[in-house]
């Protein structure tokens, strides 16, 4: 089996998936065909925790963001690693 990547996602669906935007409705009946129904399980896996990943490192930082504009020291533990400012 081939390894999943984001790039084998992204062309196996014909789209950045980053930067997708979900057509908007016009009409009541907007059950369209998800483009993602075509992703096997493995891939719609791989980018849930690509997206929870991202979240991860967004949170990582808005923190450390407001963290060095008030000017404290922190120690911050994410999962592996630990973090002095």
């Amino acid at each position: 089996m081939e390894k999943v990547t984001y790039e084998s996602i992204c062309e196996k669906l014909g789209f950045d998936v980053d930067t997708y935007e979900v057509p908007e409705s016009t009409t009541e009946d907007d059950n369209g065909d998800s483009p993602f129904r075509s992703l096997t399980l493995e891939e719609l896996n791989f980018l849930t925790d690509r997206i929870e990943n991202k979240k991860k490192e967004c949170i990582f930082w808005e923190i450390m963001r407001k963290a060095s504009f008030i000017g404290c020291f922190l120690i911050i533990s994410c999962n592996t690693c630990i973090v002095i400012l």
